[in-house]
């Protein structure tokens, strides 16, 4: 069976309604185009289509189960890889940027940075991978119109926004139940266990950051 133009784009159309990301609809539209060489060319392409995702794909419904439980795979595949990435951070030789970082806001905090200024620093940093995906996904949907997010970007989007959430335990959860003159004078008393904090919180960033760079690459359906 040799599609025409038009029954390509309608297949494009029936296989972009079968699933939700990306990387399902370039496979599954791959493996339907393909075995649609096989059919009879008075076949009508719906009955085709649906007879090929029964035969090789178990039905629709088995579909979407696999695309769900290959989704969840990849969740804890992003997961496993951010956690690999962040505990690198403590190995040799990127331990020295982590030392470096750790040195800093222990000098900072014993020197020449209040309380307010150490919290606006982490405030900025617990926003970058927020506003990093917020500016892309701007940008993307500005150019193309017609896209499928990839089956990574639910996951990277958590990690981001867990960076949020671990800022609001470092800097707005104290000031709930203590006050400012308390806060104040536990960083002084404490000021490594902050730099320790802190660094952690810092590097958690960094390494998000670097699995986006291995990682996610949000690919486009025209």
């Amino acid at each position: 069976m040799k599609l025409t133009e038009l029954q390509i784009t309608e297949l494009k159309t029936l296989v972009s309604g079968m699933v939700d990301y990306h990387e399902s609809y370039q496979e599954l539209y791959d493996h339907i185009f393909t075995a649609l060489e096989k059919k009879d060319q008075d076949t009508e392409l719906l009955d085709a289509v649906d007879a090929i995702v029964d035969e090789d794909f178990g039905g629709y419904e088995r579909l979407f189960k696999t695309e769900d439980e290959r989704q969840k795979i990849v969740k804890k595949q992003i997961l496993k890889k951010q956690q690999r990435n962040f505990v690198n951070y403590f190995k040799p030789p990127i331990v020295v940027l982590t030392i470096a970082i750790g040195y800093f806001f222990y000098f900072a905090t014993n020197n020449f940075l209040s309380l307010k200024q150490l919290s606006g620093i982490i405030m900025i940093v617990a926003f970058l991978p927020i506003l990093f995906l917020g500016i892309r996904g701007m940008i993307v949907s500005q150019w193309v119109m017609d896209k499928k997010r990839s089956i990574k970007e639910g996951s990277i989007f958590t990690l981001a926004s867990f960076s949020q959430f671990t800022m609001q335990s470092l800097v707005f959860f104290p000031k709930t139940f203590l006050k400012d003159d308390d806060i104040a004078t536990f960083v002084q008393l404490h000021s490594a266990v902050i730099a320790m904090l802190f660094t952690v919180y810092v590097v958690y960033v960094l390494s998000f950051f670097k699995l986006y760079r291995q990682e996610f690459k949000m690919q486009l359906t025209r």
